[in-house]
């Protein structure tokens, strides 16, 4: 199971990376054409391979400060000086909390 995680895991980088590197090389590509005019199709996939990587980037910045707030939540240190578990609450360990 967790050999078939870090392969889907890899194919999911190796596509991010391939989808940057194919729009990126697109725009440069063409960022120099003649212009039709108002409905030119180039333009239209200049302007939409720009957009999708403003997205990517805003998603990138997203995943990165996830891992940054689970990371600071892990490092946070209670009272006793004990380090807050990230998946260690009694509601997931089905405690029952009798008075």
């Amino acid at each position: 199971m967790k050999h078939l995680k870090v392969t889907a895991q890899q194919v999911l980088c190796a596509a991010f990376v391939l989808v940057v590197l194919f729009s990126s090389v697109c725009i440069l590509c063409e960022a120099d054409h003649d212009c039709t005019g108002e409905h030119c199709p180039i333009c239209h996939m200049i302007s939409m391979n720009s957009e999708m990587l403003r997205l990517l980037g805003s998603a990138i910045l997203a995943m990165v400060s996830l891992w940054l707030g689970l990371t600071a939540r892990a490092a946070w240190h209670n009272g006793c000086g004990q380090a807050v578990p990230l998946s260690g609450t009694p509601v997931l360990w089905k405690v029952r909390l009798n008075n």
